[in-house]
């Protein structure tokens, strides 16, 4: 998925031009955080993004707007959850990381966890494309 909208944003729901490439889905971790929410936010106006599947602990730091779009699938939990990671990268395309941590004390190992139950996940999706 190009984040490259030229010298426009898309149209949520704009139908696909000719040639564009099939309807994606797409796993994104960190969503609650600023990065996160900016990544999310475009990703649900790409008319090519069918769907968007975000693990949360915490649905209601996402705006109300961005939580009622309907391409927009929430599965709370935590990114260190293996099940609720394996759901969100079933079968999708691309898997999106922003995730973030305290630089110390309780926590800190957040993202390497996090990644670990990504990796595992991934390995049953064997199409799918990680970013981070």
């Amino acid at each position: 998925v190009s984040f490259n909208s030229g010298n426009h944003e898309p149209v949520a729901g704009a139908p696909r031009a000719p040639g564009a490439p099939a309807m994606a889905r797409v796993s994104l971790f960190g969503a609650t955080g600023g990065t996160g929410l900016e990544i999310l936010t475009r990703l649900l106006s790409r008319p090519e993004v069918s769907e968007v599947r975000c693990v949360v602990r915490s649905p209601e730091k996402l705006p109300e707007e961005v939580r009622k779009n309907p391409a927009l699938k929430l599965i709370q939990g935590s990114s260190t959850d293996d099940a609720a990671v394996q759901e969100a990268c079933l079968d999708t395309e691309a898997v999106i990381v922003s995730l973030g941590g305290p630089p110390k004390g309780p926590g800190v190992d957040v993202c390497s966890k996090s990644q670990q139950a990504i990796n595992q996940a991934l390995e049953k999706s064997p199409d799918a494309r990680m970013v981070c």
